[in-house]
């Protein structure tokens, strides 16, 4: 698909944790007794809509650890041997649950800091192997220069080595998954397998409409079919496509290229992408608990930083793993270690990659960083289920008996302190005789220590104003203080705890049924915005929207899934003829069903809320109903103010709309618009795209025996940006021993011309390119002359990025 995946990739999974800042200030403001999500779903509408949205956030629950045990499974077992299977179970166990359980939340926020510093110098340590290593003899790492070789010899041998005739079908090259990035932006090649700077694309034909004859296997497996009448190539029994823009009668070919943003592809995927990681944040409990835990101030600064964060990991993969893998795909003689489409899909370019650039060290690198990204999210899920499960199911719907017990307090207290009770208010000499017929009335189940007492006494004079106290403020301090009193919070731990090592055991049955049944990472992945996608239009109205009707929640979250499904099937055997794994796992299919699963479950619930909506709630009611374990409040602070917490959600709306649209702006949108050369592929960003350099002969010079002559050329070096053209003029000079001339003088003509693609040198009648075999002083003259230019070219266009127009 392309450099576009790249951007694609690191734009599209960081926007969601920008944008959810604003939800989580939101639960801060309206919703600080929450301890999962599911509870205000069912403290605003019912048990009905919140049966509904457990399923959904137990179903991210498991699409998450399932993708990251798929990846680390195949990796580990792909590096070390270790079975699928065992891996599978021992990276939950061992890596996740053993600190998670003891450690609980503040185990696991430890853990991400600690465990992402060390996955961002791994990162470092691998864009400068790639880029900037010693590279080997395949020429295919180790500079920018040479990755961006590599792509455009992996792009040749694509559509030359592993494109044949049908009378020659699969006596050529291999080359894995060339339909994956054939319609991206492309351009003509001679038939020797040279650039002609003629600009060419694809377009893909009805699935019955073939280029070779049908009798040819084309099983996408590596070898293509190519017509002998026109361009058209056909990659498999399904897929067939043919280009214009080149003349295919003077034997041009159209190859496209890895490094371009015209790919529409890569594009789709965007979508998909996009989609997809809504979900698995707006709908995934880890990051609601996180919004919880946090202070006001931090929930919000939290997630504005951690999605600039995130920003870097992907792109640095794609750029450093992924295109120094498709560089490598030239080499099949690899065996094993050969990154198939199949290898690819089940994330093991990073492991290949860094075992072939580093050898034994870089596999050591990869699993040291996967056991700390394992680590770290594994954990977060394993709480994030652990709470559905003891607050939403167990709490609420196994064992309600435990809240009855707190009400009956709650009821004894409530009669009590009516005796001592004034507009609201206990007097503080009221407070010991309270305190006396609480005793009678049997509200302690044991004789309260003589410390707790102390501890009760110290906080009732804190809520002291004007010799009296607010009653819920004695209530608070009571529950709080004297702990001896209360058990439901000692019950819910140890089922919590019992809740993290069931999942954590089922997370490696969910990973071995996938890969029993053949899905996979990439499949999943792609899959995803279908299955959970339409509950995060209902989760974001639930918190934001006061008069949503929690009918219409339940019918988005349903309806959307319904028309995703629907849409995904529709399309398949549209594209296809067929429904099957295959025929789902296209790019169409995907897009439709994503956005139908999104669109339809938020447009659901918003119309029929806006339609029908709630005028009974209030956002006041909304912390009340959801209970508190064992009566006690949770701790605030100063932050906490109404007047503060509204500073914050105006900051998290304006910061997360601005970083999302200058993300947008700065990157895959722009790039859209205009071809953009990526030569300097370590480059983030680039601003200034080539257009041209030419160097010319300066002089003529009359030779004689023995006499040297100097080459001065000057190199016209222009640069394009913000539609300004930037000239600046370089001055090389290159001394060429002439004693081996013949004796009778004679004229010289030079002139060097380079292009993106190389450089050309002409003297008098010879000519010589970087590859040609023109032997003579002359020629030697030029390419030493040609070798200075290359070298000012290459300086001209690795400035860094931000360079003033002063070039």
């Amino acid at each position: 698909m392309g450099s576009y995946v790249a951007h694609v990739i690191q734009h599209g999974a960081t926007v969601q944790i920008l944008l959810f800042s604003v939800l989580a200030i939101q639960v801060k403001r309206r919703a600080p007794h929450m301890r999962t999500f599911m509870e205000v779903v069912k403290a605003r509408f019912g048990t009905t809509t919140h049966c509904v949205m457990i399923c959904f956030a137990l179903l991210t629950n498991c699409i998450v650890t399932s993708m990251l045990l798929l990846s680390g499974a195949s990796t580990i077992s792909d590096l070390t041997g270790m079975s699928k299977i065992w891996a599978a179970f021992l990276i939950p166990l061992l890596s996740c649950w053993i600190y998670t359980m003891h450690g609980g939340l503040r185990a696991t926020f430890f853990a991400s800091y600690v465990h992402t510093t060390i996955i961002f110098l791994m990162l470092i340590i691998f864009g400068f192997t790639v880029y900037g290593g010693s590279g080997d003899s395949s020429g295919l790492y180790g500079s920018p220069s040479k990755v961006y070789n590599g792509l455009e010899k992996a792009s040749i041998q694509g559509f030359f080595s592993a494109t044949q005739p049908e009378q020659t079908f699969g006596a050529g090259g291999y080359f894995s998954s060339l339909g994956s990035y054939i319609l991206n932006d492309g351009t003509c090649y001679s038939s020797g397998a040279t650039t002609l700077e003629k600009s060419c694309s694809f377009k893909k034909l009805a699935r019955d409409e073939w280029c070779c004859s049908s009798d040819v296997a084309v099983m996408g497996d590596g070898h293509y079919c190519r017509a002998s009448t026109k361009d058209c190539i056909d990659v498999s029994e399904t897929e067939h496509f043919e280009s214009s823009g080149c003349d295919f009668g003077a034997g041009e070919r159209c190859v496209t290229s890895f490094l371009t943003m015209g790919s529409p592809s890569g594009l789709l995927f965007g979508i998909t992408n996009i989609v997809g990681n809504f979900g698995t944040v707006f709908v995934d409990q880890s990051y609601w608990q996180s919004a919880v835990a946090a202070k006001p101030k931090s929930a919000v600064r939290g997630f504005l930083i951690g999605g600039l964060v995130w920003f870097a990991v992907p792109f640095c993969m794609a750029t450093t793993t992924g295109l120094a893998g498709r560089a490598l795909t030239t080499r099949p003689e690899l065996g094993p270690a050969y990154i198939s489409a199949a290898a690819s899909g089940v994330g093991l370019t990073p492991a290949r990659v860094l075992s072939k650039v580093m050898g034994s060290s870089g596999a050591f690198i990869l699993l040291l960083q996967l056991f700390m990204a394992i680590a770290s999210t594994g954990s977060a899920e394993i709480i994030a289920v652990s709470s559905i499960l003891t607050y939403d199911i167990y709490y609420t719907y196994l064992n309600p008996e435990l809240k009855s017990s707190r009400n009956g307090l709650r009821l004894i207290f409530q009669e009590a302190v009516v005796a001592f009770e004034e507009s609201g208010r206990v007097a503080v000499s009221s407070v010991q005789a309270l305190l006396d017929a609480l005793v009678t009335a049997r509200f302690f189940e044991k004789s309260v220590p003589v410390e707790e007492m102390g501890l009760l006494t110290n906080a009732l004079d804190s809520f002291t104003v004007d010799g009296s106290i607010a009653t819920k403020d004695v209530c608070a301090g009571l529950n709080r203080v004297v702990s001896s009193s209360g058990h439901e919070g000692a019950i819910l731990l140890r089922v919590s705890k019992f809740f993290t090592a069931i999942f954590a055991i089922f997370m490696g049955f969910l990973t071995v049924f996938l890969q029993t049944l053949g899905f996979s990472l990439g499949w999943v992945y792609m899959s995803m915005g279908v299955i959970i996608g339409s509950a995060v239009g209902p989760a974001c109205l639930t918190i934001l929207m006061e008069r949503a009707n929690g009918l219409f929640i339940s019918a988005g979250a349903i309806g959307g899934l319904l028309l995703g499904l629907l849409g995904w099937c529709i399309q398949a055997q549209l594209d296809s003829g067929e429904i099957n794994y295959n025929s789902l796992g296209q790019d169409w299919p995907w897009v439709v069903s994503n956005l139908s699963a999104i669109l339809g479950g938020f447009l659901i619930s918003l119309l029929g809320s806006l339609i029908f909506p709630d005028t009974t709630f209030k956002w006041e009611m909304l912390n009340e109903r959801i209970p508190l374990v064992d009566d006690i409040e949770p701790p605030k602070d100063d932050e906490e103010t109404d007047s503060k917490l509204s500073r914050q959600v105006k900051l998290a709306i304006g910061a997360s709309l601005v970083l999302t649209f200058v993300l947008w702006c700065s990157g895959p949108c722009p790039c859209m618009e205009r071809p953009v050369d990526f030569r300097q592929a370590a480059k983030v960003s680039r601003e200034h795209a080539i257009k041209a350099v030419q160097a010319s002969k300066a002089s003529k010079a009359v030779l004689k025996d023995g006499q040297e002559l100097t080459f001065t050329v000057t190199a016209e070096v222009k640069l394009e940006k913000e539609g300004h053209v930037v000239l600046a003029g370089l001055t090389s000079q290159a001394t060429a021993d002439l004693e081996n001339l013949p004796n009778n003088p004679h004229d010289i003509s030079a002139t060097l011309v380079v292009s993106e693609s190389g450089f050309t040198t002409s003297v008098g009648s010879a000519v010589e390119t970087t590859k040609g075999t023109t032997k003579g002083p002359e020629v030697a003259a030029a390419q030493r002359l040609a070798s200075k230019a290359v070298m000012m070219f290459v300086a001209a266009t690795s400035v860094p990025q931000g360079i003033s127009d002063q070039a």
